[in-house]
């Protein structure tokens, strides 16, 4: 948890370096999202309430709900659109912010680093960083702030109508909170173990493609050793990958498993304590909504 920690402080820092009236924005556009789903709920409660009263109500009775429920649906929407286009530009300025701050290390350091692996290695890390994971930082450090987020909004509406659902609830989504970490956690240390390896396979790749070296390759007849040696670097590569998908997919199955059982239980509570007028139809709709709103934000974070 300590390097998770660390590691978001250092995705927070390094993207708000790179965009903070983006970021920020973004951000505001969560929250937006957040109060906009929560008033949702309320509202389609109240509506829910107001069709299940015996005395009836009338068209003109729903019509100002009706259309706060869409005003706050149009409002979720733009919020959303906002936040998904933001990010885009955002993680262009993240990688360019990364490229350059590699670029200021490659330039200035001791020429005797490039004698050793262990430099070249880190080097690579970096450029494969910058390369392909600038968007991710960016899409996932977003993420991660509109689950809290939204995730915060839900619960507060479930606590309002329902507060015996709060604790299990929560309590069943613990197990997909874990796995994502140790999930996000295992992807991090393969690609970190692979470097050497990935490094490698991109030279064999340059030897194979430039055109300086072509003419000694093909006269020497090398290209089908590199050709070789380059098949037997991804087979490597894909066999560690292959054994972590099983290992990623087990854990995913039975956090999956749990949080599903915690659900339906949770579910079969609400409309119990509907069913005994505990609480209302519209509450007891709202805490199934909320409840799916939910299970959606976790599994989708991971």
């Amino acid at each position: 948890m300590r390097d998770a920690g660390r590691t978001i402080r250092l995705a927070s820092s390094l993207v708000a370096a790179a965009g903070r009236w983006r970021l920020t924005v973004i951000i505001a556009a969560t929250f937006v999202t957040a109060g906009a789903i929560a008033g949702q709920l309320f509202v389609g409660r109240h509506l829910l309430n107001m069709i299940a009263d015996p005395a009836g109500t009338s068209a003109r009775e729903l019509a100002p709900f009706l259309l706060l429920l869409g005003g706050l649906l149009v409002l979720a929407a733009v919020a959303q659109a906002v936040s998904a286009e933001l990010r885009i530009p955002l993680a262009e300025e993240v990688h360019r912010s990364m490229v350059e701050e590699i670029l200021d290390v490659a330039t200035e350091v001791d020429l005797e680093a490039y004698e050793g692996t262990d430099f070249a290695d880190r080097l690579q890390r970096a450029r494969m960083g910058a390369s392909g994971q600038s968007a991710a930082i960016v899409f996932g450090l977003v993420a991660m702030v509109s689950t809290l987020v939204i995730t915060a909004g839900v619960v507060g509406v479930l606590f309002t109508v329902a507060p015996l659902l709060v604790p299990v609830a929560v309590l069943g989504y613990l197990p997909i909170v874990f796995v994502n970490v140790r999930k996000n956690r295992a992807m991090y240390e393969l690609e970190r173990d692979l470097t050497e390896i990935g490094r490698k396979r991109a030279y064999l790749e340059y030897l194979l493609t430039d055109r300086t070296d072509a003419k000694e390759i093909r006269s020497y007849e090398m290209a089908p050793t590199i050709r070789r040696w380059h098949g037997e670097l991804w087979d490597v590569r894909l066999a560690r990958l292959t054994a972590l998908v099983r290992r990623r997919m087990v854990l995913s199955i039975g956090a999956s498993t749990v949080t599903t059982v915690v659900l339906v239980v949770t579910l079969s509570v609400a409309l119990v304590l509907a069913s005994r007028g505990t609480i209302t139809i519209g509450d007891a709709a709202v805490a199934v909504v909320a409840l799916q709103q939910l299970n959606n934000r976790l599994q989708s974070a991971g």
